[in-house]
């Protein structure tokens, strides 16, 4: 296994072969982490993980899915943007949240 810089590792752990472990992970105690695990850095993995799983974020979740969450976040201001573009030329007053995007 590769485990990597400021990686905290709780108690009763147990970290089968080939894993990979990025920087600034923290695994919490009583976890089994299958063989050739990858975990990209500053991940908190909180749940059992498979042969062969690749997680990220916080909690660690399925690294496919984390990208998906991750892309949609940045997106957030312009569809909200867009839906105030919708409301200001129907003749709508603002809402709380283009308020605050404004």
């Amino acid at each position: 296994c590769a485990i990597l810089a400021q990686t905290g590792i709780a108690g009763s752990v147990e970290i089968g072969t080939g894993c990979q472990i990025g920087g600034q992970v923290a695994i919490k105690d009583h976890i089994k982490i299958g063989n050739g695990v990858k975990i990209v850095s500053k991940s908190a993995v909180m749940n059992d993980l498979k042969d062969g799983d690749v997680v990220a974020g916080i909690p660690a979740i399925p690294f496919t899915q984390w990208k998906r969450l991750t892309v949609s976040l940045q997106r957030v201001p312009e569809v909200l943007k867009a839906i105030g573009d919708v409301k200001t030329f129907t003749g709508a007053s603002k809402s709380w949240w283009q308020r605050l995007f404004s």
